[in-house]
């Protein structure tokens, strides 16, 4: 078999590494290999070098980014909303600070049953969230980012998000093929025959009944702003984000820390420590898409954040909060080659 068998190795290599990417091609073409590199540069991140370089007044090759410097003059009619958007750009007094905090909660406690934990995502090159015109899009955002689908807010991917996982299941979703209309029909129990007696077709999954099954890793995590401010999220991990997913919970289970106490080594509770997810482009035969790099980060070191992420996990457990599948195709706007 060894006469038909083809490997292909890929490896990435992240910003500031040029010199390692270099010194690993020097020794594959020493060994008589001849391996293909590509370079990119995301697109926010430019964006944001050129416009850094500008404000700073360094110089720049415009000419060579494709970039130009323009004046743009927005007109716009007065009408009472200005004075509301100058009300909400105005420093709030600490006379009111002290009545929001005496206030805090009130009237904002709803049926867990009517609220969305909202899913973070991985923006990709067909999502409808970077197509002017659609209702979801999301302005200033670019492929490769990571967006919140219920508020529309988005991080570059470059630079990632911190997070808190608290809690991990793995769903089993039906869906009705997308040429045959697509369709959400369900979420199946791990142990269904239906499940089980899944047959592999090409890069999908399906059941007997002729539609697909989708596997998917969900983690309920809450996402830590650089202020300490937290949100809880979603992430679910589908197709090739999978074994991003298997590394990040090997990685969990095989943490060790010491007790100063007893100098017992222990593994920390799954909402004991802080994670990195940062995006990175990979691609096959059939295209390129963006996956998720994940890194630890830390121990949690506030205790308040602690007590709020294990109490988010307690309530998941018992069923006070869960994420409901959503109607979509079966990998959606996050669809990406196998």
């Amino acid at each position: 078999m060894d006469d038909i068998i083809k490997n292909d190795v890929t490896c990435s290599f992240g910003k500031g590494e040029d010199n390692i990417a270099g010194d690993v091609v020097g020794i594959l073409q020493e060994k008589g290999f001849d391996p293909k590199t590509k370079t990119h540069v995301h697109p926010s991140t430019l964006k944001a070098f050129v416009k850094e370089r500008i404000v700073d007044g360094k110089p720049i090759d415009l000419d060579m980014f494709g970039a130009f410097i323009a004046n743009a003059a927005e007109i716009r009619r007065k009408h009472n909303g200005d004075a509301v958007a100058k009300a909400k750009a105005q420093k709030v007094s600490t006379d009111v600070l002290d009545d929001i905090f005496e206030t805090a909660g009130d009237g904002a406690s709803f049926d867990s049953s009517e609220m969305q934990i909202p899913f973070v995502r991985i923006l990709q090159p067909m999502s409808p969230q970077l197509k002017k015109g659609k209702a979801e899009h999301i302005e200033g955002a670019a492929q490769g980012d990571i967006f919140n689908n219920v508020t529309g807010q988005y991080w570059e991917g470059s630079n990632g998000i911190v997070v808190i996982p608290c809690y991990q299941t793995t769903k089993y979703l039906e869906f009705i093929p997308r040429e045959q209309g697509g369709g959400f029909q369900g979420e199946l129990a791990a142990n269904d025959p239906m499940v089980t007696g899944a047959k592999r077709d090409g890069s999908k999954e399906v059941l007997s009944n002729g539609n697909e099954l989708v596997k998917s890793d969900q983690h309920y995590c809450l996402i830590v702003g650089e202020d300490g401010s937290f949100q809880p999220a979603v992430i679910d991990m589908k197709s090739s984000q999978l074994k991003v997913s298997r590394r990040w919970k090997t990685q969990i289970a095989m943490q060790k820390i010491k007790n100063p106490k007893t100098g017992q080594l222990v593994t920390p509770a799954v909402y004991a420590t802080m994670w990195k997810l940062t995006v990175t482009e990979e691609s096959n035969d059939k295209g390129d898409w963006f996956n998720y790099q994940v890194s630890k980060e830390s121990l949690v070191s506030n205790r308040d954040l602690l007590v709020e992420a294990k109490a988010f996990r307690e309530s998941i457990q018992s069923g006070e909060v869960k994420a409901q599948p959503e109607p979509v195709d079966p990998v959606g706007d996050d669809e990406v080659p196998f």
